[in-house]
């Protein structure tokens, strides 16, 4: 081989090498730009409130979030039907259905419940304001882990003395077959009797009942004092 061939060949070699060398990978010990990551402005969403109990008065059925504030709203004069579809929405799952044949004052009527809360679809047509299509009875205070009570906060196991200090404007006391003294009670009471709201005149209202040295057992909504 000639000189001058040879110096050719080891030209086009170095050529070769360094093309490969620019187009290969980083150097070795440079780093490698990484992705630019871009922080998001947006707002996280806050969590929805959730029902933390149903409050019963004379006028409505309302479910009410931690703070007490109105998530949804049922009266008394409203088709049962979507008052049964709201509430099976609120507690998770449909009511349990029991006919109730009639007795003691009320009428034939399906119980529809869940838990300690019972919506009562009697028999009698609804004529407002003093003939509901539907009421509630409470039955326990809480149910499906919601809990249950009166617009002022009186729920099953309050101390009845107690309650009836606090109305003492509507009360009756009587004492059944085995000589056990109870007080029944109305609060939230309405239509107002233009004689003054007592026992003795037509009253509108949430029905609150117990022995009179023991708690709460019993409390209705909307409740006549008068007729079935």
């Amino acid at each position: 081989m000639s000189v001058t061939r040879g110096i050719g060949i080891a030209a086009v070699a170095l050529s070769t090498v360094l093309l490969a060398a620019c187009a290969g990978t980083s150097v070795p010990g440079q780093a490698t730009p990484s992705a630019t990551v871009v922080a998001s402005d947006a707002p996280t969403p806050s969590a929805a409130p959730q029902a933390a109990g149903i409050v019963i008065s004379t006028a409505a059925i309302t479910v009410v979030d931690e703070a007490g504030a109105t998530m949804s709203s049922y009266d008394y004069f409203e088709p049962t039907s979507d008052v049964v579809a709201g509430l099976t929405e609120v507690f998770g799952s449909a009511p349990k259905d029991t006919p109730f044949a009639g007795g003691g004052d009320q009428p034939p009527a399906i119980w529809h419940e869940w838990g300690g809360f019972r919506l009562v679809d009697d028999d009698y047509a609804g004529q407002a304001p003093l003939y509901p299509n539907h009421w509630v009875a409470l039955t326990a205070a809480s149910a499906d882990g919601l809990q249950l009570s009166t617009l002022d906060g009186i729920a099953l196991g309050a101390t009845t003395s107690e309650v009836a200090a606090n109305h003492s404007d509507v009360l009756n006391p009587w004492t059944d077959s085995d000589g056990t003294a109870h007080t029944d009670l109305w609060i939230d009471y309405r239509p107002d009797p233009t004689e003054g709201a007592t026992v003795d005149n037509p009253v509108m209202g949430v029905w609150i009942s117990g022995p009179t040295d023991g708690a709460v057992t019993r409390i209705v909504a909307p409740s006549r004092n008068w007729g079935p």
